[in-house]
């Protein structure tokens, strides 16, 4: 691990209480799968609060539109949320297991991992409760013997920040005691988002749609094909009768005129 992530706070929410958490980790979470690429604006600065808090706020409108039981964005509203927050980034994955060790074999395979945890199911004096004892979502990476580097949204706005040091055991029981033991979590590629790697993913992502789209296309054409093999011949009678009735005398003589200039026959009945 050789980033260390720029850090943006719930705090930069509106509260309390400050339901922004899950917004908050996946903004440290990308940013440390894009080098920080995406911690800066388009003139290469780093994002001040402003820029922070627009950003999140893009991913609370998102959050919003789908009632939550929990306030923490722990299913498909994530992916919402990552989406309006960063339009141009890949998805993450996501990791919903009932075996710890898929969260271990994560953090070792250089990911990112943004979990939701109970807090409340820890003792008071547990150092994952040190901001906050609510349900909550935080981000893990750089495990080491047992413990990880935990970034925790409850902290101040910084762009020094890096996370505390916890112990694995305390973020598996907060993590398990959210669904009687299923894992809700996210994972983002450390340092796997660069720009090449988002260039070769666009580029990827291109071509699949054109790819869609060609056949689509071509679906839609042998289904109309099919569809005119198989139609029965139109009596079109009714409607030259019709047409016939409702033409004049004179305008039948001008049309005959007309087709005998065209080498076109018009039988008269």
């Amino acid at each position: 691990m050789t980033y260390a992530p720029n850090f943006a706070s719930e705090r930069l929410l509106p509260g309390p209480p400050f339901r922004g958490c899950g917004l908050s980790a996946d903004w440290v979470a990308t940013d440390l799968a894009t080098l920080g690429e995406s911690s800066r604006r388009p003139d290469g600065q780093l994002k001040g609060v402003p820029w922070r808090r627009g950003d999140l706020q893009r991913g609370w409108r998102a959050f919003k539109t789908q009632p939550d039981s929990n306030g923490i964005p722990d299913t498909g509203d994530a992916l919402r949320i990552h989406r309006a927050m960063f339009p141009d980034l890949p998805d993450m994955e996501q990791l919903s297991t009932r075996d710890w060790r898929d969260v271990v074999s994560a953090l070792d395979d250089k990911m990112a991992v943004s979990i939701a945890v109970r807090l409340s199911a820890l003792p008071a004096a547990s150092s994952m409760r040190q901001y906050t004892s609510a349900d909550h979502q935080v981000v893990l990476y750089g495990r080491k013997r047992g413990t990880t580097t935990r970034v925790d949204p409850m902290h101040q706005q910084s762009n020094r920040y890096s996370g505390d040091t916890v112990d694995l055991g305390e973020v598996r029981a907060a993590a398990e005691a959210i669904e009687n033991g299923l894992i809700l979590a996210w994972v983002y590629p450390i340092e796997g988002w660069t720009a090449e790697e988002l260039l070769w993913d666009r580029l990827q992502r291109r071509i699949r749609n054109i790819k869609d789209r060609a056949a689509e296309t071509e679906q839609a054409l042998e289904a109309r094909i099919r569809a005119l093999e198989q139609a029965q011949p139109v009596n079109c009678k009714p409607l030259v009768d019709n047409a016939r009735a409702a033409t004049t005398e004179k305008e039948m003589v001008e049309l005959i005129a007309w087709a005998d200039g065209r080498r076109i026959g018009i039988v008269q009945t």
